[in-house]
């Protein structure tokens, strides 16, 4: 079992990744308010991130000592997925500050549209888990494990703020895993 929450390493620099549907912005709210429990007793500052914003990686990356990879099944995105979006649009929830809003029309008909969250799930999972032709991901973290962030670093990181300590590799397999070591 990996460690709880209580053992990271501190301060707490967090990324959470994985695919649509799997649950990186629940999570990433849950940790955050888990994590802000012992953030005053035990550091002056930590994040947790979820997604993957490559535009950012300089900045974020060099930071990082905990990456969570949520790796779970297709058919648990997909139902996850499915789901989300037809609450999304039944309800017209505006996501973000810009105010977009799923529709059905796009949702559920347009899976092929370069901007279908279906779409977008079916070729990413693809590529990384039946073609195997998108493994760039996986050998980023696993290198960032083992030498840490060897990328380049934006000049809006001080060298006191590269992460040089232990940093740890999370991966839950079905959401069971997760939720036994929130609870842990």
């Amino acid at each position: 079992m990996p460690p709880t929450l209580d053992q990271l390493p501190h301060p707490v620099h967090i990324r959470i990744v994985g695919f649509s549907g799997s649950g990186k912005s629940t999570l990433g709210q849950l940790v955050h308010q888990r994590a802000a429990l012992f953030t005053a007793a035990n550091y002056k500052r930590g994040f947790v991130m979820d997604g993957f914003w490559k535009s950012i990686h300089p900045i974020v990356m060099p930071q990082v000592n905990v990456i969570i990879e949520l790796d779970y099944p297709f058919h648990v995105n997909m139902w996850r997925l499915l789901k989300r979006t037809f609450w999304r649009c039944w309800t017209k929830e505006r996501l973000w500050e810009a105010g977009c809003q799923e529709t059905f029309w796009r949702s559920f008909v347009c899976v092929w549209d370069v901007d279908n969250i279906f779409g977008h799930y079916l070729r990413s999972f693809w590529r990384a888990k039946v073609s195997k032709s998108d493994l760039s991901k996986a050998r980023l973290r696993e290198d960032w494990l083992r030498e840490g962030w060897m990328g380049p670093t934006s000049d809006l990181v001080a060298p006191d703020q590269v992460w040089r300590g232990e940093r740890l590799l999370i991966r839950f397999k079905h959401p069971a895993e997760l939720e036994a070591w929130l609870n842990g």
